[in-house]
């Protein structure tokens, strides 16, 4: 078989990271799309380490196996420094992020952070919504740090904006994926907001929609709003605007709650497994509306 190039390596490395962050995250598929060109490569290698480690779990059955898998990639990331490819895992993923090391200048901190918080995670019901936020500060707000990154911007403000919109993101991400853990008979919702509203387990879990579930989900979403609400007032005074492409996640997650006001705070409604056609356009409108 002919050897590939470094370069035709790069580009199908690059290609593998893109095909997988479209099959298991379309959302930010479509938002880093629409990054300048130079950055996508940089952020589809980071979204695609987020899903290596997100599906750790759900693949290996075995605990063995499980913390093995964390360690392959916590050392992955940790070689990342060393600028000869060749002492890098021979992974797609690890070879993507490489490339994005030397050419982004992207945060070994914030990439081992991803892993860390994904092996912490015990993935059973979040004690509070402090908790769900801290969460989703090592997660989402983490990969809008990279994205900024990527985009060679570099800003405390601008950070702190992608906190904020990463929080709400981690928030929305908890009620979105709620009915389907509850298929599988789990439950992820902070129990101090459950226990508030008086939502028992047992009715979550058969999917029944009771004024305890939309008042729970109400408070949840209500979190969220608030983060947006705060990125928002934020940005309006924030003096680089090239950062605003970074920030269209901020649009799927705002969507998504427009939809549970209609719904009437039920994450049950069918309209959720719907998949929102318009979303590119809409995300495309929000880039050159800037």
């Amino acid at each position: 078989t002919m050897r590939l190039t470094p370069v035709r390596k790069a580009v199908s490395h690059a290609t593998y990271c893109r095909n997988l962050v479209q099959r298991f995250d379309k959302d930010h598929y479509t938002t880093t799309l629409l990054l300048p060109d130079e950055a996508q490569p940089a952020v589809f290698a980071a979204r695609a380490l987020n899903v290596e480690v997100a599906s750790i779990r759900d693949t290996a059955k075995e605990q063995m196996a499980v913390q093995m898998r964390f360690l392959f990639w916590k050392d992955a990331v940790a070689s990342l420094k060393q600028p000869d490819p060749s002492l890098v895992p021979a992974t797609p993923t690890a070879q993507a992020l490489h490339r994005a090391m030397q050419t982004r200048k992207l945060s070994s901190a914030f990439l081992t952070r991803l892993v860390t918080s994904r092996q912490d995670d015990q993935d059973g019901p979040f004690r509070t919504l402090q908790d769900v936020e801290q969460y989703a500060e090592q997660t989402a707000s983490t990969l809008l740090y990279l994205t900024l990154e990527a985009c060679g911007i570099q800003d405390p403000a601008a950070d702190h904006i992608a906190s904020h919109i990463g929080k709400a993101q981690g928030l929305v991400t908890l009620l979105r994926g709620a009915p389907y853990l509850a298929k599988m008979g789990k439950i992820r919702l902070p129990m101090d907001v459950c226990s508030q509203h008086r939502l028992s387990q047992p009715t979550l879990l058969r999917g029944e929609v009771t004024p305890e579930l939309r008042d729970t989900v109400h408070s949840i979403a209500s979190a969220a709003v608030l983060q947006l609400n705060t990125a928002r007032q934020e940005y309006s005074s924030l003096g680089n605007q090239q950062a605003a492409v970074a920030y269209l996640p901020a649009v799927t997650t705002q969507h998504y709650l427009d939809q549970l006001l209609k719904a009437d705070f039920n994450p049950f409604d069918e309209g959720f497994l719907q998949p929102s056609g318009l979303m590119p356009l809409k995300l495309a409108y929000h880039k050159f509306r800037r």
